[in-house]
């Protein structure tokens, strides 16, 4: 699934909440939605913090840009 429709559809936060949550930068969020490359650490980052608010553990494997980066 695409970080974003994860984001809207599953974890119903807005990009400014899931960079709050995941301690990084709202243009990371940005950055990572549309499919730009991100670090590590960022990934790791958000899939906490998508984990932590939806209270199970969010994997690289359901977010699409996250695989197509590897």
């Amino acid at each position: 699934m695409k970080l974003e429709d994860f984001r809207i559809d599953v974890a119903v936060l807005t990009r400014q909440e899931l960079a709050h949550i995941a301690d990084v930068s709202i243009s990371s969020i940005q950055r990572a939605e549309e499919g730009k490359s991100v670090s590590r650490l960022t990934q790791a980052r958000i899939l906490k913090g998508l984990s932590t608010h939806l209270g199970r553990n969010v994997t690289r494997e359901e977010i699409d840009e996250f695989n197509e980066q590897n």
